[in-house]
């Protein structure tokens, strides 16, 4: 059997499973397209290789200063096209050693706005929509407003040795303790970074996020220019559905075609329920009904495996 890379062999799979063309399936296209959404909505929510772990880098403005949290979501807005150096004050002509499309921002005419694409090193495109106060900056990298299902932690990226502060007890540590690193031993400075960690863990905790997929915001409840300045970065630790359009492997998932199949015969045995007991010519009689329950026992069975099987196990709470 050849691999399933497309939407359309997966569904003539699930069709040919179930009999066609030797037996008519009663099933409309449509209906067919919605159990496929539904299928892959179900396989991105539990199945470990629906999801994967990524990183997302943003750098802090004074806009995002003065907002308080990240939107996750593709804006939608028509896009400007900019030509030329002349136009962008302080950046070359050679836009793509600028710029890296659907990461970088711009700053125009007092508006953040998301770089789209970039033409012949010379030509780029930029989103009108950020341009709005909405009260936050937007950080995507996806084409699907969705993709971004779950956030786990940020990371501040800064230079753990550059300490301008004498007085901190990190830069006694190394100022005393690690003078020479040649001939030094680091086991008790180690010893007391993980003792300094764990002070820290215990007075302050980890930086408490808010994050709902359905609104695609991350709040981040620091102080916003203390705990984060303007030019420093952020990096976002993210969960994002494996789109099956980029990665068209996710066709060729084997409980997902056996989900998709059964979800299918279920509304095959939906829509031929309400001619229960018609006699057809040769005595052929539809049985709906059987089809229906036959489905619902296979989607029950599939649904419980996938949760006991495939899902990732719950994160521990420690305290």
């Amino acid at each position: 059997m050849a691999t399933i890379t497309t939407r359309t062999a997966l569904k003539d799979y699930c069709k040919r499973r179930l009999g066609f063309p030797v037996i008519d399936i009663n099933v409309d296209d449509d209906q067919v397209e919605d159990r496929i959404d539904e299928s892959l909505e179900f396989f991105q929510q539990y199945h470990f290789d629906a999801t994967e772990k990524v990183y997302i880098m943003h750098y802090t403005t004074q806009t995002d200063i003065d907002r308080k949290y990240i939107d996750l979501s593709q804006s939608s807005g028509t896009a400007n096209t900019i030509t030329g150096s002349n136009v962008v004050t302080g950046y070359a002509t050679n836009f793509a050693s600028e710029f890296t499309a659907g990461y970088s921002r711009i700053t125009i005419g007092g508006a953040n706005r998301l770089v789209v694409s970039i033409a012949n090193n010379t030509s780029l495109t930029v989103d009108s929509n950020f341009s709005t106060n909405n009260d936050y900056v937007p950080i995507t990298n996806e084409t699907d407003s969705n993709a971004i299902i779950g956030v786990n932690k940020i990371f501040s990226i800064t230079d753990s040795a550059a300490t301008v502060n004498m007085f901190d007890l990190r830069y006694q540590l190394r100022l005393h303790e690690l003078y020479d690193f040649t001939s030094t031993s680091y086991v008790n400075y180690v010893l007391t970074q993980q003792h300094l960690r764990t002070l820290d863990m215990l007075f302050t905790g980890e930086v408490p996020l808010r994050f709902n997929r359905h609104q695609n915001r991350l709040y981040i409840d620091f102080q916003w220019g203390e705990d984060i300045e303007v030019g420093e970065y952020l990096m976002i630790e993210c969960w994002k559905i494996v789109n099956p359009e980029s990665f068209p492997l996710v066709y060729d998932d084997r409980w997902l075609k056996r989900y998709t199949t059964a979800l299918i015969k279920r509304q095959w045995g939906i829509n031929l329920k309400k001619f229960g007991g018609i006699q057809l010519p040769g005595g052929v009689q539809l049985n709906g009904q059987q089809i229906y329950d036959e489905a619902v026992a296979e989607i029950n069975d599939l649904e419980e495996k996938i949760q006991s099987y495939f899902e990732e196990p719950p994160m521990f709470i420690l305290g």
